[in-house]
């Protein structure tokens, strides 16, 4: 249902696979997937984390909660679960490694928050 865009559906679905089944990892990335998709990012970093505490092993869950916190500028904790997932699952690392460099390079990139730019510098005061 998720990749129909029949969102509702997806959730009521998943909800009642996880009522059959509270320990369902694959549910738990369902919902996180939809939670990703209706752009509720911290609800899906919620429920892979809750996919993984089941499926310690379920590197696809690590990839992609890495991604999501990558999208959330979450670039050190994203490297954490890429490197995870590469542990894990040889298909998956190149994938995560060129993600891995991605989060290294914003990471770099940062200022500290109170480094400002030159052009605020010489602002005029009132």
């Amino acid at each position: 249902y998720i990749d129909m865009g029949e969102y509702d559906l997806a959730r009521a679905s998943l909800d009642r696979a996880l009522e059959l089944d509270p320990y369902s990892a694959r549910a738990c990335n369902g919902l996180a997937e939809l939670c990703e998709r209706t752009g509720d990012l911290a609800g899906s970093v919620d429920r892979y984390s809750r996919a993984i505490r089941l499926d310690p092993n379920n590197a696809i869950a690590f990839y992609s909660r890495g991604a999501v916190r990558e999208r959330l500028s979450l670039y050190a904790e994203a490297i954490g679960d890429y490197e995870k997932a590469a542990a894990l699952s040889a298909e998956l690392a190149p994938k995560a490694l060129q993600r891995i460099n991605a989060c290294r390079k914003h990471l770099r990139d940062r200022r500290p928050s109170h480094e400002l730019p030159a052009c605020f510098l010489n602002l005029p005061s009132r």
